[in-house]
């Protein structure tokens, strides 16, 4: 045998869950600017119950002040979502790559919904945050 000493004949492909309330675990949670300079938490959620799932990631914009209403939005998303993994978000701290510490774990029960695009195709995303896990 080579250097490689795997079986890779059982790797699974990562399934996408049908629509549907999950209960999802936290894996982290980073603060990230976007390509237009706006700043926003990018957030990789597990679905608890299905080993095979694949990963959702989900994104959180901060308010800029360009918009009140828009910015009203993001906040009422932000405040939903850490009541939900129940994080204080007072005291939010970021190590040095911007991952926020604490969070990794931490659970919700979620609405996840299947999305196709051709960016990415078919994959899971938050839907709405439904409470504490």
């Amino acid at each position: 045998m080579g250097i490689l000493e795997l079986n890779l004949d059982d790797a699974k492909e990562p399934v996408v869950v049908p629509d549907g309330e999950y209960q999802v675990k936290l894996t982290s949670m980073q603060l990230k600017e976007s390509e237009k300079g706006n700043i926003y938490f990018s957030a990789s959620l597990e679905v608890t119950d299905e080993p095979d799932a694949a990963p959702v990631f989900h994104n959180l914009m901060l308010p800029n002040g360009e918009d009140e209403r828009r910015d009203n939005g993001w906040k009422l998303n932000l405040r939903k979502f850490f009541e939900a993994f129940d994080i204080d978000y007072h005291n939010l701290e970021t190590d040095s790559d911007n991952k926020v510490v604490g969070v990794k774990g931490k659970t919700a029960w979620v609405f996840l919904k299947t999305e196709e695009s051709e960016e990415y195709g078919s994959r899971n995303i938050v839907k709405r945050v439904i409470g504490a896990g």
